[in-house]
């Protein structure tokens, strides 16, 4: 009984210091049951609101535009690893261990890819399909590319690497493991 009154006294005098705003206290005493009025509820209401973030942009609303970006994206992914490569390498697209060069090319693109999503702020499931099928579609067409615009890339790489990749593929085809494997013509006779 002795320890249930000094528990009391006790409860009584921190809620006395807390009265008078002493060191780590509030200042300001609140007992007794709750006020229940409507305007108690209006001020808790807007007390407990959490400022939600702005909603994160996901990139081009339009699918044509999501899909047509990512695949933009991941072209220009290959073209900035494999000028990467050549500036640290000084190789081309094929030889001896075209099939593993193919493969890292692919696997650094879609890394670098992954990074520009950041940048272009763009996470839709569309555009990240367009990233995979322009990294894949860049990766086994770029040296197209090097047939149809030669000044272009002999300005960014060099003319040896242009005669290079000329001299290991052949146009219109696709270069799988260092092989140039020609497309067929859309229609016959034109």
């Amino acid at each position: 009984m002795v320890t249930a009154t000094l528990q009391k006294e006790e409860f009584q005098g921190r809620l006395q210091r807390i009265a008078q705003g002493g060191p780590n206290t509030l200042g300001q005493l609140m007992a007794g049951p709750a006020d229940t009025s409507d305007e108690a509820r209006k001020s808790t209401k807007k007390s407990r609101r959490v400022a939600r973030p702005a909603r994160e942009r996901r990139g081009p609303t339009n699918p044509f535009g999501a899909l047509l970006g990512g695949i933009l994206i991941g072209g220009m992914a290959v073209v900035a690893v494999r000028y990467a490569r050549f500036r640290l390498t000084g190789e081309a697209l094929g030889g001896p261990d075209a099939d593993i060069l193919l493969a890292v090319d692919i696997i650094f693109a879609m890394t670098l890819a992954i990074m520009f999503r950041t940048l272009f702020r763009a996470r839709s499931r569309l555009h990240g399909f367009g990233k995979l099928l322009g990294v894949g579609a860049m990766a086994l067409s770029m040296h197209n590319l090097v047939y149809y615009a030669p000044g272009v890339f002999s300005q960014a790489f060099s003319a040896q690497w242009v005669e290079s990749v000329k001299a290991q593929t052949s146009p219109n085809s696709l270069l799988i493991a260092g092989q140039s494997i020609p497309l067929p013509r859309a229609l016959p006779g034109v």
